[in-house]
Order: structure tokens, then sequence, then C-alpha cells
């Protein structure tokens, strides 16, 4: 599913890592509609819903397929539990939320 979503966001062969970071964010944003739910990647494709850590678990599965380093996060911020990304691009690390 990771495969089919990334060819949807328009990633390519040859594009810059920064480019696809870029075009995974905008197409999880596009397509996904905040709902509580158990956090799996599956449903959130499947689905169009889900939480944090949906689009955490989202997001590391696309830039897996892509060949982009990327952690999945997971913390507590302002108190609350909270997922995020970390990604590897051109060298340097950066935050994806």
């Amino acid at each position: 599913m990771a495969y089919n979503a990334c060819i949807k966001a328009g990633l390519k062969n040859g594009m810059s890592e920064a480019e696809a970071i870029k075009k995974i964010g905008i197409w999880i944003s596009n397509h996904m509609t905040y709902k509580l739910n158990d956090g799996d990647s599956y449903v959130g494709f499947m689905t169009g819903k889900g939480q944090c850590s949906t689009y955490s678990n989202m997001y590391k599965d696309m830039c897996d397929v892509a060949g982009i380093h990327c952690k999945y996060i997971q913390g507590k911020t302002s108190g609350n539990f909270h997922a995020w990304n970390k990604v590897k691009a051109d060298g340097k690390y950066y935050f994806v939320d």
C-alpha cells in the first residue's frame, strides 16, 4: 500500500530526498482525516482516517519505500502522548509532524 501511495504522491526515481519528503507529507495531509484508531498504517491507507501514530506510521512506510532514512518517534508533548518522524535529507536530520 505504501508503494502505491508513493506513486500517487508523485515520487519518481532521481527525485531529491527533500522533494520526496515534502511530497509524502503533502500526500498524507491531503488524504487523511483525523480520527482516533489503533495507529496502524494499514488502517490509514485503507480508510484515510487515523491519529498521529497512524500518520507517522504511514510516513515511515512511505519513506521506507522511497529509500529515505526515517525514524518513528513516540513521546509526550505538553503532557499528551504524540507520534512524529525524524527524516534524513542531504545528510541532515529534520523532524516531521
